[in-house]
């Protein structure tokens, strides 16, 4: 969920549309100055407009509507308004007098007197019929209204007629929507019940078949007569409420307003793939053999289950393997009373930290995963390291260096850059991150060893104070702790993440507070703490979700989670806690998942049971118990031609998956579960050969989601049903 900011008050009258690029135009905000405006919604800019009504506006940011000066314009933020010509006409010279929709290829459709026109910048306006000109679709087919008959039309011709529905617009499949149906004129007429309660109205259609609106006080979202209140996807404590919704994409994002902490405001939601890193976790915790005398604290772990932390009186880094137990690091002199720290360690097992001695010494340090010490007494510690043998060594007194610690190469970085960089992290490929201090400020930016090139990367949330870099992927995504400049997104220190060219401040468990990033994985999961009061949670961030690490632990443990600070490639999470109120390190190991999968080409994959469904669980449409069966083995899809109708045991499997998997996910099948609506779909399994002959000829075994039980049914009913085909590629994995 995000806010929608404009400048004006919103005023009950405010509509908001979006286009399939996420752009956005709020229509009818009260500005204090400007009056009764509309404003056009970019990623990075906000443009005011006013003079007209609009009704609709495309991919290419035209909007249409009427002009409050008469007649039909088009404003575009490069052309301001251009105003459509009327047309000669056997009644007479015709002008627009309003328009109602625009298509990606700027044809408008609207009406003149009592005629139909299109309308576009190469061949004017031209009168297609009398009637009212309703909608538009790319290629150019439309939907007007003659008195009660509805048409549709295509190529100048008559394609569908006799709808006596209000229909309020087509999509580009030429799928049209009602107050209450939707339907497929083209390849046969499929109506659905909208099953809304109360007042209802529907405001708008996409590729998808998604229609947006509201019922009584509530937005929904409305598909194949499955209506879901949107108030119904939030958190609990997110503050919103939302009332209506306006206008979707194909992306599936949809604006409306509602209200936010009580006061009224537009919303912008978008439709979101939650990735889990795991079903469940395992915790244990590390001990010395020594017992509570000697304090652990974990800092990173591998996908070996290789261990680095640190360890109390005397502080000594270590290493700890399931094989070898612990591994103490001391320093090459044998100092005794020397401090040695460890900071990171890769998926090899090569570590790299520090060594304190006194008087006042310091050398950084690498304990490689044959157990050698390579010591580089120019450098203070050891920041980063990565699996080619590449280590960043920060020096306080003198230049950073690059450290190849496996050809005994040392490359300053200052000399190689040409500019006093600092380095933060390295990742495999030699791309490190770091910042360039100024006279002025302080400028984020990566070098990469392999081209020599230094290249400034432009944080335009942050203000100019320091950005830390904590880690950065093979992927070149990069995380960071720093301040943003705006105040409403967190105080202190926020933790924020870079990918593909934007920066997101990662959310925090409470809105304003302070969260810390410490490290990241290849997948771009992230683990971290984020305060709650004065105490913090240890928490993982993934698609720019926050998880409470906390959440994953059954409470009768009686553990806390204050810290996470490693990650490994296969979700593998260290940090600190306290069980039974003691102070104590945690280790999560992932369990072996078997979740539904979803496969991204409409089907979705059942680890557990060796299969693989289709997702749209109303796409084969609603047929008797033969069509089901005819339907399913005839289906092509996804590649796949063995499609057949399940068992009812692979029916009631499925079920015993999705109960499985809780509430964290939802569900990846479309239509599969109504909220509040029984849902039955056809098994291919007969009455039983005890029951009388009547019933075993004429009766077959139904499957309801919404109420996880079977029943026997006639097979004359027309209900859904699930295709399905047994996957040899689907097993639980981590």
């Amino acid at each position: 969920m995000k806010k929608i900011d404009i400048p004006g008050t919103l005023t009950k009258t405010t509509t908001s549309f979006i286009n399939n690029n996420g752009q956005i135009i709020v229509t009818n905000a009260d500005d204090s100055e400007a009056g009764r405006t509309h404003y056009f919604i970019t990623e990075n800019e906000t443009t005011l407009f006013s003079n007209m009504r609009v009704e609709d506006f495309n991919d290419k940011a035209e909007v249409v509507g009427s002009c409050s000066t008469g007649g039909v314009c088009i404003w575009d933020q490069a052309n301001g308004f251009t105003t459509l010509e009327g047309v000669q006409h056997t009644s007479g010279f015709l002008t627009p007098t309003y328009a109602r929709a625009i298509n990606n290829n700027g044809q408008v459709v609207g009406g003149a007197s009592n005629y139909v026109y299109i309308w576009d910048r190469v061949n004017g306006t031209q009168i297609v019929s009398r009637g009212w000109g309703n909608s538009i679709a790319d290629d150019g087919s439309i939907h007007l209204q003659v008195g009660s008959l509805n048409q549709l039309w295509k190529d100048g011709q008559v394609i569908y007629d006799d709808v006596k529905l209000l229909v309020r617009g087509i999509n580009s499949n030429l799928m049209a929507y009602s107050k209450y149906s939707t339907w497929d004129p083209v390849n046969g007429v499929e109506r659905y019940s909208g099953r809304f309660r109360g007042s209802d109205i529907a405001n708008a259609l996409n590729d998808s078949g998604q229609i947006v609106g509201y019922y009584g006080n509530n937005a929904a979202l409305w598909k194949a007569g499955v209506t879901r209140n949107l108030n119904d996807f939030l958190l609990n404590d997110s503050g919103w409420v939302l009332n209506v919704a306006y206008d979707n994409n194909n992306a599936g994002q949809i604006v409306g307003r509602g209200t936010f902490n009580g006061e009224e405001a537009l919303f912008l939601m978008t439709k979101e793939t939650v990735t889990r890193p795991s079903l469940s976790y395992d915790i244990s915790t590390l001990e010395h053999p020594d017992g509570p005398r000697r304090s652990i604290s974990l800092q990173d772990i591998n996908s070996k289950g290789e261990i680095i932390g640190h360890i109390t009186r005397p502080s000594s880094g270590f290493k700890w393997s399931k094989e070898n137990g612990f591994l103490l690091y001391s320093s090459i002199n044998s100092n005794t009373y020397g401090r040695r720290v460890v900071n990171e360690l890769n998926e090899l097992g090569d570590v790299g930290g520090e060594i304190f001695s006194y008087p006042r010494s310091r050398s950084a340090l690498i304990w490689t995963n044959d157990n050698q010490q390579i010591e580089i007494d120019i450098a203070d510690q050891i920041v980063s390291i990565n699996e080619s043998g590449q280590a960043v060594a920060r020096c306080y007194q003198c230049d950073d260096q690059i450290w190849n610690y496996r050809t005994g190469e040392l490359f300053n970085l200052t000399t190689l850059s040409g500019k006093p960089f600092n380095a933060d992290a390295i990742n495999n490929q030699g791309l490190v991150v770091g910042q360039v201090r100024n006279a002025q400020n302080i400028e984020t930016y990566t070098f990469d060893l392999r081209t020599n090139n230094l290249t400034q990367i432009f944080p335009p949330v942050m203000s100019n104070r320091q950005l830390l870099a904590a880690k950065i992927n093979d992927n070149n995504q990069m995380v960071f702790n720093g301040t943003p400049t705006s105040a409403n997104t967190c105080t202190g220190n926020c933790a924020i993440l870079y990918s593909n060219d934007t920066w997101q401040v990662l959310p925090s468990l409470v809105a304003t507070r302070t969260s810390r990033v410490y490290d990241m994985n290849k997948s771009g999961m992230v683990v971290g703490a984020s305060y709650i009061g004065y105490k913090s949670r240890a928490v993982i961030w993934f698609n720019n979700k926050i998880i409470d690490l906390n959440d994953f632990v059954d409470p009768a443990s009686s553990w806390v989670l204050s810290l996470a600070r490693g990650i490994s490639d296969d979700g593998r999470i260290v940090g600190d806690g306290k069980l039974n109120g003691v102070k104590k390190s945690f280790v999560l190991t992932p369990q072996a998942s078997c979740d539904l999968f979803d496969n991204g080409n409409g089907t979705v994959s059942d680890p557990s049971t060796g299969l693989m469904w289709i997702q749209d669980a109303d796409a084969a449409g609603r047929s008797n118990w033969d069509g089901a069966k005819m339907r399913a083995n005839t289906l092509t899809s996804a590649g796949y031609t063995d499609w057949r109708l399940p068992e009812l045991t692979e029916l009631e499997e499925l079920n015993v998956t999705l109960t499985r998997s809780g509430a964290f996910q939802p569900t990846p099948f479309i239509n599969l579960e109504i909220n509040g609506q029984s849902d039955w779909h056809w098994s291919n399994t007969e009455a039983s050969d005890d029951c009388q002959w009547w019933r075993c000829q004429y009766r077959g075994w139904v499957f309801d989601f919404e109420s996880g039980t079977a029943h026997e049914f006639g097979k004359g009913a027309r209900l859904n049903s699930i295709p399905v085909r047994t996957d040899t590629t689907a097993s639980c994995s981590y």
